[in-house]
């Protein structure tokens, strides 16, 4: 497992990992696209502001998918590591990845939710009929 001395190590590791991902799904990114990896709010970060020409909502959907298969790959490499260095600043890719895990989330809930209606509306009409 490498050790990162910086976050710009660790946010390249994960950066390389979604770039070779796209190039096995045969879904490359353009150079907006991964120029987007590097972005970060933070102040003094040399990254580039945002493409304001890339459908952020369909860029967003590709780099969850991708990264929903690239961790599964990447773990036993370091990927938790460069995440949670990462996790010391504000980084627009660090917020898509820790978007894959509400969306589990949710759906959970939701699988939840429809379950225990159903159980409550069968227990209601039980009593209905007692």
């Amino acid at each position: 497992m490498p050790a990162f001395n910086t976050e710009a190590e660790a946010k390249q590791f994960l950066a390389d990992r979604i770039i070779a991902e796209a190039l096995l799904q045969d879904a490359p990114l353009s150079d907006a696209e991964r120029r987007l990896l590097y972005f970060s709010e933070t102040f003094g970060d040399p990254s580039p502001v945002p493409d304001q020409g890339i459908d952020q909502s369909a860029y967003e959907r590709k780099i969850r998918r991708l990264v929903r298969s690239a961790k599964p790959k990447a773990e036993s490499d370091g990927w938790n590591e460069a995440v949670r260095m990462l996790r010391e600043q504000d980084h627009y890719l660090l917020i898509l990845i820790d978007s894959i895990g509400y969306e589990k989330r949710l759906l959970k809930l939701a699988a939840v939710c429809v379950v225990s209606a159903f159980a409550l509306s069968a227990f209601l009409l039980w009593l209905i009929r007692q």
